[in-house]
């Protein structure tokens, strides 16, 4: 198994040179920083005092051979180990109620088998990666955003056990993931969750196959993602992401589809502060 550690980006660009070439079906193991980079040492330490410049790093880019424009790049998840501590914290300016709340505050929770010290609460944990993805079609995009290509996608559901499918713009996909969380709740709220380095081991496939937009097979769910600066924009992308892909699985037509997702699916939202906000909609693999 090979490993990457060490390699940096902070914008998902065909520009960059990969630092690692792996083939289809060969797992990797990823050490990923926090989305602060590293910065954030002690409590004494302010968000307001970051080099943002070296916020939301991503490891990568890694070329899969024999990816090309077109495929699906399909990443199964088979461990995130959590480093321990996490930190949480309000950055000024940033978090949904960022008018009410704008005090710079760093909280660092210790992290034990027991789960996440959260002063007198002990949270289990649930690993996930918060930026995960491939280089997008045109302008690079920074990592603190999400689209297409992935990105900062703040999904919960992006955990160990599941396969992220995200569609291929370049030759080798390029892909890259970090900002590895703890725990988060569904809308990330106040912007930041419980922020940890991780060491994420993968396996990385491509398909002949197209999709619109990031998805997640899961072993009880299937589930699509839209992107957009407004959350009713996200939904729609998603939700027609979905309508397409249950055409494709089963005998319904279209409108049966769109029927069917108004009684059996779920439509969530997983972040709303970044610069585009992120919904999912899934289904139960029962109804496919």
């Amino acid at each position: 198994m090979k490993t990457l550690d060490g390699e940096f980006i902070y914008e998902m660009d065909s520009s960059h040179e990969p630092v690692l070439e792996i083939d289809p079906g060969e797992t990797v193991k990823v050490e990923t920083l926090d989305a602060f980079g590293g910065q954030i040492k002690s409590k004494n330490d302010t968000l307001a005092d970051l080099d943002m410049a070296k916020v939301n790093p991503a490891t990568g880019p890694i070329y899969i051979n024999s990816a090309k424009p077109g495929d699906i790049l399909a990443v199964e998840i088979k461990d995130i180990e959590v480093k321990s501590p996490g930190v949480q914290g309000i950055v000024p300016g940033f978090g949904f109620l960022s008018n009410q709340y704008d005090e710079p505050l760093v909280t660092i929770h210790e992290i034990t088998e027991a789960g996440i010290n959260f002063g007198d609460l002990v949270l289990p944990i649930q690993p996930m990666i918060g930026t995960i993805g491939v280089a997008p079609e045109g302008e690079g995009v920074p990592c603190n955003t999400p689209g297409k290509h992935g990105g900062n996608l703040d999904t919960p559901d992006v955990r160990a056990g599941v396969t992220l499918l995200l569609p291929v713009f370049h030759e080798g996909g390029l892909f890259s993931l970090g900002d590895g969380h703890a725990l988060q709740g569904d809308g990330e709220v106040c912007g930041v969750s419980i922020e940890v380095a991780t060491s994420t081991t993968l396996k990385i496939e491509s398909r002949e196959k197209s999709i619109p937009t990031p998805m997640i097979d899961s072993e009880e769910e299937f589930i699509t993602l839209g992107s957009a600066e407004q959350l009713e924009d996200a939904g729609r992308i998603a939700l027609k992401a979905m309508i397409a892909h249950i055409v494709e699985e089963t005998s319904l037509s279209s409108v049966e589809a769109y029927k069917l997702c108004s009684v059996a699916s779920d439509l969530k939202v997983s972040q709303v502060v970044n610069p585009l906000k992120t919904v999912r909609v899934s289904i139960s693999k029962d109804y496919l």
